[in-house]
């Protein structure tokens, strides 16, 4: 990583406004937006899966991945948006093997051995789909 670059401000006058969200977009993310700041990196075996667009950071990878001897890193060199969080985590948790089960809202899914358990902390009925 060569510098910290936050991004900008929505007025730039006043320090207090919040910051302009930024841009990434690669095969792993497709569109998203990025939070708070971007990063200047120069990978040099590591993989580039997303780039930044627009900004300072325009062009620079923005997510890279990255593998030695028996082990995986992934770096990313901003905050992504919900959707870029959403494509990165189902990205690193597949290649790990980590089976992800959709989430329902104000519902709990706990694996214990080979039982799931889904709790609904709602008081109506919530349809947590098929249990695998």
């Amino acid at each position: 990583m060569e510098e910290f670059a936050p991004l900008q401000s929505i007025d730039p006058t006043d320090p207090s406004t919040p910051l302009r969200p930024g841009a990434i977009t690669g095969a792993l993310t497709g569109e998203a937006e990025v939070h708070l700041w971007s990063e200047f990196l120069h990978p040099s075996t590591a993989e580039i899966r997303a780039t930044f667009v627009g900004g300072a950071a325009d062009g620079w990878p923005a997510i890279t991945r990255n593998t030695a001897d028996q082990g995986t890193a992934w770096y990313a060199a901003t905050l992504p948006g919900a959707s870029g969080m959403a494509s990165l985590l189902s990205a690193v948790l597949a290649e790990a093997g980590i089976d992800v089960q959709p989430h329902v809202n104000n519902s709990e899914t706990v694996l214990r051995g080979s039982h799931q358990f889904s709790i609904n902390h709602l008081t109506q009925h919530v349809d947590v789909g098929p249990i695998a």
